[in-house]
């Protein structure tokens, strides 16, 4: 069993668990409270980051040496794949706005971050090594890189387009 600072890996899951799902639907409600920025108004939303949070727990556990979470590493990568494309790209938006926004962030200034980092470090890599069972170490630290850069895209890019 796996010990981290005197706590069993079980109790880790007891209380990590509820708290980052908290985390994420949470985080998805305050970016739905932005009234201004459209593109974080998707319904989705609240799904995507829960999907997201499973993602980055895997990376991180895999970080850590468990490499039975490379499965659910590169299943939630897919999810969160599924999801950002269907969201940013796929889908109508619902306003000017989020059009823009989501412009912005995978073809204008954040493209090499959605999809350099976002989309291909972070849901490429950790997918292909879950399929191939590679290294566990080298799919969480791409996931976590690449949840980041996605972030980084999916957060600036609706706040450089004006309200009015």
């Amino acid at each position: 069993m796996l010990l981290w600072a005197g706590l069993e890996a079980d109790w880790l899951l007891v209380l990590g668990v509820p708290g980052a799902v908290g985390a994420a639907v949470y985080t998805a409600f305050l970016f739905g409270q932005a009234e201004g920025r459209d593109l974080w108004q998707s319904g989705l939303l609240p799904a995507h980051m829960l999907l997201q949070s499973v993602m980055a727990g895997a990376a991180f556990g895999l970080l850590l040496g468990t490499e039975a979470l490379l499965p659910v590493l590169g299943v939630s990568a897919a999810g969160h794949l599924l999801m950002a494309l269907s969201g940013d790209l796929w889908m109508p938006h619902a306003s000017d706005t989020a059009a823009r926004a989501a412009f912005e962030m995978t073809r204008g200034r954040y493209r090499r971050s959605y999809w350099g980092g976002g989309i291909v470090l972070g849901c490429a890599v950790p997918i292909a090594e879950a399929l191939i069972g590679g290294a566990g170490v080298v799919a969480g630290a791409a996931a976590l890189i690449g949840l980041f850069f996605y972030e980084r895209a999916f957060v600036s890019a609706p706040q450089e387009i004006p309200n009015s």
